[in-house]
């Protein structure tokens, strides 16, 4: 459930339909405020390793989802399919900017727009869709919660400056 509901929540915001670039146009921002770029890379910690070091991105604006809370198992070994709930993934929004302001507006209106596509990933009436939430036999089956914040964390080629935090009801599908 782990490694899957990372690579579901990351495969929605890359999605040209879905995704966070298809989102920002849409968020409300303040007068004077100009709109975000688009995110160039969504990266996950499973698939590219500086993500666990927290090392520049190949490109900036990027997405880094990453585990969040630990699942709590229902069933398991009760039964022969796993359900987990109050599962986790994390959403970091990395930029680089002269403007340390402008990179946390930034990343406040890009994290929304990131919350705005998990929301569509439930909602058939939006474009999502059940098989959109299923790899390698775990499917993500309701989204039950989020935080989310401003970090404002520097690091040595950037920084991390938003933040959105996801739980999940999810469910495997093996015979």
């Amino acid at each position: 459930m782990i490694v899957e509901s990372v690579k579901i929540v990351a495969d929605a915001l890359a999605d040209a339909t879905i995704g966070v670039n298809a989102q920002i146009p849409t968020v409300p921002r303040f007068a004077g405020h100009d709109q975000p770029p688009n995110v160039k890379n969504v990266l996950t910690i499973f698939d590219d390793e500086r993500t666990a070091s927290e090392e520049d991105p190949a490109d900036w604006p990027a997405l880094i989802v990453t585990v969040g809370t630990p699942w709590s198992l229902d069933g398991f070994p009760l039964t022969d399919n796993l359900q987990g709930r109050g599962g986790g993934v994390s959403v970091l929004y990395y930029t680089r900017k002269p403007d340390y302001e402008v990179a946390l507006r930034d990343g406040y209106y890009t994290i929304r727009a990131a919350l705005w596509t998990l929301v569509d990933l439930f909602d058939p009436g939006r474009a999502g869709s059940e098989a959109d939430r299923v790899q390698n036999g775990i499917q993500l089956e309701a989204l039950t919660g989020h935080t989310m914040g401003l970090t404002g964390r520097r690091l040595d080629s950037g920084a991390v400056t938003a933040r959105l935090d996801s739980q999940f009801q999810a469910r495997e599908l093996l015979p």
